[in-house]
């Protein structure tokens, strides 16, 4: 596992050599794995939280959906942080991006669907970070996608009569939504921080003119 995902945190040396000659792509990339270990460390939060809580968060019902799909959130970022230390930036940027899209896509769809999901607003989560990470081109297309295709899905769905499943927690719908908004800044505010720590590096390398990323 070690070969995959470094527990103890970023090899910078190693990244050194593995960007060599490329020292901005290098910073921005050491800046990524840090925004991606904290949102695992904010995954493995919120999955001890609903194990150890019982049905007092989340019932069972909930569960069955919430538990895989945070357990294959928490694998996919630590394959991230691989691809990104090994020298892959384009590659880790697009996975980190497509796995958290997808993960807050499919919460809207599988919990009520974009209309009346709750949600919903988790979707500016994966807006924001698209936007910070790829260029604007790729952010384009993934913010795109983000918005059309659980509306669409909604919209399809109340057209022909579907009925998608709903893993919506019915205990404690206050505590969930606490749950979902607080989630929801702390993501939002490390993206930006990041954002912010990103262009930084490049005014202070380029003798303070600004690079994109």
């Amino acid at each position: 596992m070690q070969q995959y995902f470094r527990l103890t945190g970023v090899d910078k040396e190693m990244m050194a050599e593995r960007y060599a000659g490329k020292p901005e792509a290098c910073r921005n990339a050491i800046h990524l794995t840090n925004l991606s270990r904290i949102f695992l460390a904010i995954l493995i939060f919120k999955c001890a939280v609903i194990l150890l809580s019982g049905n007092y968060i989340m019932d069972a019902w909930a569960k069955l959906f919430t538990i895989p799909l945070l357990f294959i959130c928490i694998c996919s970022l630590m394959y991230t942080c691989y691809l990104l230390e090994s020298g892959r930036s384009r590659a880790g940027k697009l996975m980190l991006t497509s796995v958290i899209s997808i993960a807050c896509v499919l919460s809207v769809i599988f919990c009520g669907g974009f209309i009346n999901s709750q949600f919903t607003p988790i979707l500016l989560f994966p807006i924001i970070l698209a936007f910070c990470i790829l260029d604007t081109v790729r952010s384009a297309i993934m913010i795109s996608a983000v918005v059309i295709i659980p509306l669409g899905v909604d919209l399809m769905g109340k057209q022909v009569g579907l009925t998608l499943p709903d893993f919506t927690s019915i205990n404690n719908p206050i505590i969930t939504q606490i749950n979902l908004m607080v989630t929801l800044f702390a993501c939002v505010f490390f993206c930006l921080f990041y954002l912010n720590q990103s262009h930084k590096s490049s005014k202070d390398q380029g003798g303070g003119k600004s690079t994109s990323l």
